[in-house]
């Protein structure tokens, strides 16, 4: 979106440990690092919420879950090749 790189927001947060999705992101993303985005599947339209790299770091550095020093590797090694213009 919009040249920049965003992530599914509850499956980062499920990665992260976090138990109540939209209570972390209420409480710790700033809301303009938030979309809305809109699909389809076989069981018809849903909308989930998505956030940007910087709410994504933000969610990593608040996260005390047990694969969070996995996920940083992870990402190092795979997300950051994605640039922001």
């Amino acid at each position: 979106f919009d040249g920049e790189l965003y992530v599914d927001a509850a499956q980062l947060c499920t990665i992260l440990g976090f138990k109540n999705h939209k209570i972390i992101i209420e409480r710790h993303i700033n809301p303009h690092g938030i979309k809305q985005h809109l699909y389809v599947d076989k069981d018809g339209f849903h909308v989930k919420q998505i956030i940007n790299r910087e709410s994504m770091w933000a969610l990593i550095f608040y996260s005390k879950g047990k694969h969070v020093t996995a996920f940083i590797q992870w990402v190092n090694r795979n997300i950051s090749l994605y640039k922001s213009h």
